[in-house]
């Protein structure tokens, strides 16, 4: 008998359990709120040519708290880097010889700050051009940007 009333409490304790996760569960989710450092960027003239400054313009915009936010930026190995202007902070050559890294100082939330990269690339052909956002608050967020080069005229 004892067995039988341990299995019931067990049984009771089991099914509440149950219930309470299945209560749980058929709450409507939240939407996240934080989505973090945005990183965008916008390349001219597309198509560039070689020989011919490019402009890469990456654009981060803050969607958290206010934080400091940088970027690191892997330019194509086939480019040259000419300059690198931020609207704010500064920047500086990174790790690689095809790396930008910039320290864009506190952004407020919902601001937004731009770097604007010129490279010169030296052979014709399609490559990519990798910035990466992020912040205290915010994990690293990528960006990719295909860039189109053509042969100069003859």
């Amino acid at each position: 008998m004892r067995t039988e009333a341990k299995a019931q409490r067990v049984f009771r304790l089991l099914l509440t359990a149950v219930l309470a996760a299945g209560l749980l569960l058929a709450q409507p989710a939240q939407a996240q709120t934080d989505l973090g450092v945005s990183t965008t960027q916008t390349v001219h003239p597309k198509p560039a040519t070689v020989g011919q400054p490019l402009t890469i313009t990456v654009a981060l915009t803050n969607n958290s708290a206010p934080q400091h936010v940088g970027l690191k930026n892997f330019f194509p190995h086939d480019m040259e880097l000419v300059s690198v202007t931020p609207s704010q902070g500064s920047c500086g050559s990174g790790h690689r010889h095809n790396a930008v890294e910039c320290a864009l100082g506190e952004l407020q939330s919902g601001a937004s700050a731009t770097v604007e990269i010129v490279l010169v690339p030296t052979v014709p052909g399609k490559s990519t051009n990798r910035a990466i956002g992020g912040g205290k608050h915010s994990p690293e967020n990528p960006d990719e940007a295909t860039i189109a080069v053509k042969s100069a005229a003859r």
